[in-house]
């Protein structure tokens, strides 16, 4: 069975489904109804070519909504916590394993640091005053985004490494993010949609994306309309 955390093939018996069949999914069939369901299914074809399962492209504003609706502060010690996709149950989050109950497929071309500050900012968002357990009816989804994605307030300045020299990103998810995006590569594009910050950042931090790209073995393109990169 297809494993939606890991996002790996897994075998699976009666004694490990509620380890891997969502509870979601299964509702409320017992082991036994499951375990046939699961039986004849797969005795059928797949919906789908390949190896696995269709993957989805999941935008910032998705995840920022899943991290929002998964994730409560604890009424006992207002420790945040988070619910696990496949048993439905909350579990105490920590720094450290922040990732341990995220589809693996959310990481899938993206810079982890984008998706980390998903979390921060829902979490943020949480532990707002005027918060609660649901995004307000009265919020519009473009306004609710935006809230999510930036907690209503903060600088949104790339972050810079130690160095001071470089901007500090994955460049092997970057390319894999560059090979499922169309279109040119322009440093708008780079910040927006890869770092998941505002345009235009401030002219020291934009020195620094350029000077990053070009350390990794990317050349400036230009026509008579945009400037974009590529790789050498």
């Amino acid at each position: 069975m297809w494993n939606i955390l890991i996002c790996e093939w897994q075998e699976v018996s009666p004694d490990t489904l509620s380890k891997i069949y969502p509870a979601v999914v299964r509702g409320s069939l017992t082991v036994d109804e499951a375990w046939k369901e699961i039986e004849h299914s797969a005795r059928m074809d797949p919906s789908y070519e390949g190896e696995r399962p269709p993957f989805e492209d999941y935008s910032t504003q998705a995840i920022s909504r899943w991290a929002y609706e998964n994730q409560r502060i604890s009424v006992d010690d207002g420790k945040m916590e988070i619910r696990n996709p496949i048993d439905r149950e909350w579990y105490r989050k920590e720094n450290r394993d922040w990732q341990t109950y995220i589809p693996n497929d959310f990481f899938c071309g993206k810079n982890r640091a984008v998706i980390s500050r998903c979390f921060v900012a829902a979490e943020r968002e949480l532990r707002a005053p005027e918060s609660n357990t649901v995004v307000s009816s009265e919020i519009s989804p473009k306004d609710a985004v935006c809230r999510l994605l930036f907690g209503g307030g903060g600088k949104n300045v790339l972050i810079l490494s130690s160095e001071g020299e470089s901007l500090d990103f994955d460049f092997d998810v970057f390319e894999k993010w560059v090979a499922l995006n169309e279109g040119h590569v322009t440093s708008k594009r780079i910040v927006e949609d890869f770092l998941g910050r505002s345009w235009p950042p401030g002219t020291l931090e934009l020195r620094m994306l350029n000077t990053t790209l070009k350390k990794a073995g990317w050349k400036a393109q230009r026509n008579a309309y945009e400037r974009w990169w590529s790789k050498q």
